[in-house]
């Protein structure tokens, strides 16, 4: 249950990238986000759970989780996110289920800390200026996060799926402007979207890795 999956041919199909519906698809998503981003060591240890190979932060309760699937299979191969303002009441209740099963109070305790007194990563973020759109009416900005996908499945398009998902579900939400921050290795797959580099954000470095902080319209 919950394993990362294994590698499948080319010829396979791909679902469309989608909202994840249940705990078991979420809990897929949290154990490939702890395999991709644990071993580059840009998570907080706080987020990451050694034992059940997860990855879970007080962001998530306020977050859209999105995967995408092998196949006619539920095996998920990719995942982003997309953090708001409010308290999203599905992905609680899914993330509630996950963590009475594992019973782990690491992450449990990392889950429910107190959010920081910005949301919004590109509103704490300390190189740049933040563009008018974000500052002026901050209600109306969500943030990309967390995009994985998983090592034997790159370089398919996966990215380009969970992506488009994202940015069609925030113009659903009634968002006008999404963020991001990136490794600065990242910063031309996201700019084939629309996202611009926040000015001065390319030279920051965040937990030792090269980054930049990134915004885009969506009314454009």
């Amino acid at each position: 249950m919950g394993q990362t999956p294994a590698p499948h041919t080319s010829s396979q199909l791909w679902r469309e990238a989608r909202a994840i519906a249940n705990a078991e698809e979420l809990r897929q998503a949290l154990r490939l986000r702890f395999e991709v981003f644990a071993p580059v060591g840009i998570i907080s240890a706080a987020y990451l759970s050694p034992a059940t190979r997860l990855e879970l932060d007080e962001f998530d309760r306020f977050s859209l989780p999105f995967g995408c699937f092998i196949g006619t299979t539920d095996h998920l191969a990719g995942t982003v996110r997309i953090i708001t303002r409010q308290l999203q009441e599905h992905a609680s209740r899914l993330i509630g289920t996950i963590l009475r099963e594992i019973n782990d109070a690491n992450l449990r305790r990392a889950y429910e800390a107190p959010l920081p007194g910005n949301l919004l990563l590109s509103e704490c973020w300390p190189y740049g200026d933040l563009p008018s759109e974000i500052t002026s009416d901050p209600a109306t900005c969500g943030e990309l996060s967390r995009l994985a996908v998983h090592p034997s499945h790159r370089k398919r398009g996966l990215a380009r799926l969970l992506i488009n998902q994202a940015i069609g579900a925030a113009r659903q939400l009634g968002l006008k402007t999404l963020c991001l921050a990136c490794g600065t290795w990242h910063v031309t797959l996201h700019e084939r979207f629309g996202f611009r580099v926040i000015p001065g954000s390319r030279t920051a470095s965040f937990r030792g890795q090269p980054s930049a902080a990134m915004y885009m319209r969506l009314a454009e």
